[in-house]
């Protein structure tokens, strides 16, 4: 068993050899070769891994066009709501003026990002619905990193100094609040705010008499709960601050090759796990979708382009093949 097993399981192996009664030793066995039956599982779908994603591509593709060919022959067009889609992109990056060009690969994560934001009553672009889920759970997942640092925000600036340099008590404190706010809809969130609010109260009440520092005066209490209840508001303007740094961060680790590890954000410190996750979903998910829609995206990108009179800014390969961005498919910063 030492010579078939994988090496992470030598402990394991070093354990049974100390292990004298036979019917321990033969349950300790049995649960070693299960595992070991997981560990080749795991071998053998990794070294498919690359072959199943290429028939994965092939296939969708496949269907989509069979799709496109039957909205053709009833006169429809299948990728109306994908050029509409991409058209906001475009105009959205040409008036902004941004550090990033107008090109294919921008054009295409600057639709993306808007995926953040998106409206759950509107039709996703029809290059998007088989993942609809995934981006709804990515949004749902940014909505609340966003919600709970802009509640730090607001209580971090109002205590100041006693509680600014206490990391543990930053981290604790976060994963409180996020409990409490945890799988809330947008309507549900106000209804918490006294539990919020609350919970600030008590921990940092105690992490300022832990410290030596007098307990908050009524004023500040007060202050921290007229804060909180209105920074749950994404339009108030630290909400809004805290989103627009996150989705540039997004964005940035979408829109480069960086090998390095990217710094947070003031006031997403907190979140840094987290926000890594999303990054690494968010970026497997455009990866494979570039890998899929590339051709028909290249088209259209392409005519918004010559139409715009930016076609010495078009490449075709840029959209249609485009490189695996930022954190690959590892989801680390």
């Amino acid at each position: 068993m030492a010579q078939l097993c994988a090496p992470i399981r030598d402990e394991k192996i070093s354990a049974l050899k100390e292990i004298k009664e036979v019917v321990p030793l033969y349950k300790e066995i049995f649960g070693l070769v299960d595992l070991m039956k997981m560990d080749m599982a795991n071998f053998t779908i990794s070294q498919m891994r690359p072959y199943l994603q290429q028939q994965s591509v092939e296939y969708e593709k496949k269907k989509f066009q069979e799709f496109l060919e039957m909205q053709k022959e009833n006169n429809i067009d299948g990728v109306e709501v994908t050029k509409a889609w991409l058209q906001r992109a475009f105009d959205q990056l040409t008036k902004q003026q941004s550090a990033f060009p107008v090109t294919p690969l921008n054009i295409l994560n600057e639709a993306y990002m808007e995926l953040f934001q998106w409206d759950r009553t509107k039709i996703l672009p029809e290059t998007l619905v088989m993942d609809v889920g995934r981006y709804s759970d990515l949004k749902s997942q940014t909505d609340h990193i966003c919600l709970v640092s802009a509640i730090l925000l607001v209580t971090y600036n109002t205590i100041g100094a006693p509680i600014s340099g206490i990391t543990q008590f930053k981290h604790e404190i976060k994963d409180k609040i996020s409990i409490i706010l945890k799988d809330l809809h947008d309507s549900e969130i106000a209804e918490k705010v006294p539990n919020v609010v609350q919970q600030i109260l008590t921990d940092v009440g105690a992490c300022l008499e832990k410290h030596g520092y007098s307990r908050l005066r009524d004023d500040q209490q007060d202050l921290i709960k007229g804060q909180v209840t209105d920074v749950i508001n994404p339009q108030h303007s630290v909400h809004q601050l805290v989103r627009s740094r996150m989705f540039g961060f997004i964005l940035q680790s979408a829109s480069s090759m960086h090998h390095s590890p990217m710094k947070l954000p003031a006031g997403l410190s907190a979140f840094e796990a987290e926000i890594s996750q999303v990054c690494g979903q968010f970026i497997r998910l455009i990866s494979h979708n570039r890998s899929v829609f590339g051709v028909w995206y290249s088209n259209i990108i392409g005519e918004l382009l010559k139409q715009n009179k930016h076609e010495s800014d078009y490449e075709p390969e840029q959209a249609n093949n485009p490189p695996i961005l930022g954190l690959g498919d590892t989801g680390k910063h």
